[in-house]
C-alpha cells in the first residue's frame, strides 16, 4: 500500500518538524534540496566553519557533511574548500552549484 503521508510520509515529517519548532519546506523539483542544502553549506565553509561545526548546525555527522563538500566541489570544478568558498573565483569562472 503506498504511503500518502501520514506518521511516515511528507505530511508526518513536516507535522513532527513544525512540533519541534523548525521549518519544513522541501522543493518538489528533483534534488532541489540537495542543492539548497548544498548551497548553505558552502555559505558555512565561506564563513570559516569546519567541517565538525557544520554538521553540528544541521544535526548531521562530520562524515556526511564531507560527503556534501566532496560533491561541491567537483560541481564546482574546483580542488579545495578554500577555492569553492572563495566569490571571486566562483564569479569569474562563472561556478554555480546545479
Amino acid at each position: 500500500m503506498p504511503n500518502t503521508g501520514g506518521h511516515f510520509g511528507m505530511d508526518g515529517m513536516r507535522e513532527r518538524v513544525q512540533l519541534l519548532g523548525g521549518n519544513f519546506d522541501v522543493k518538489s523539483a528533483p534534488n532541489q534540496g540537495t542543492l539548497i542544502r548544498e548551497s548553505e553549506i558552502l555559505k558555512l565553509v565561506g564563513r570559516g566553519l569546519t567541517n565538525r561545526e557544520i554538521g553540528e548546525q544541521f544535526h548531521l555527522s562530520e562524515k556526511t557533511i564531507k560527503h556534501y563538500i566532496t560533491n561541491i566541489l567537483q560541481k564546482l570544478h574546483v580542488r579545495s574548500r578554500v577555492e569553492a568558498a572563495m566569490p571571486a573565483v566562483r564569479g569569474s569562472r562563472g561556478n554555480t552549484i546545479n
